[in-house]
């Protein structure tokens, strides 16, 4: 759901658009990996769940470096995480180790690890489909072509 939020006082008060996502399931799907690494087999190979489908981007990082312990088969758990992005340097832009910590216990249920990944997913699609509107309005917009061929390039664009 896309939400408009005016509250924050930037724009002198008008209503900014945030694209679709849910943090609380950012952090419920990560957290159940980090209690039990064989969740990570079901979301990477039944959700398809990627890095770039996370809004947020520590939790980005965090999920990338799960996918690297789990690509060398390596066990996943918050120290494993932590050390693995202290190695690439992203630890601290992901909050640090208490960031990670906090992932573990922010979980309502680690067993609808997979429901949380579809919803992870379901926003980051919405974000791609919103993204490829605003593609379709500038290149209408700017006359980028004729108009069978901008019908042409949004039909593949949407698809």
């Amino acid at each position: 759901m896309i939400e408009i939020d005016g509250s924050n006082g930037r724009n002198g008060g008008a209503a900014a658009m945030v694209p679709p996502h849910s943090i609380e399931a950012e952090q419920s799907v990560l957290g159940a990996i980090l209690l039990s690494d064989r969740a990570l087999y079901a979301l990477v190979i039944e959700e398809g769940l990627k890095e770039t489908d996370f809004y947020r981007r520590r939790h980005e990082l965090v999920y990338d470096a799960m996918l690297e312990l789990y690509s060398e088969s390596e066990p996943i758990d918050v120290l494993t995480v932590a050390e693995k992005m202290r190695a690439k340097g992203t630890l601290e832009e992901a909050g640090g180790p208490s960031a990670v910590d906090e992932l573990a216990a922010s979980v309502p249920s680690a067993g609808n690890a997979r429901h949380y990944a579809r919803i992870v997913r379901e926003h980051s699609l919405m974000r791609r489909l919103l993204a490829a509107t605003y593609e379709i309005q500038t290149s209408v917009a700017e006359n980028a072509g004729e108009a069978r061929e901008l019908v042409e390039r949004a039909e593949r664009t949407m698809l």
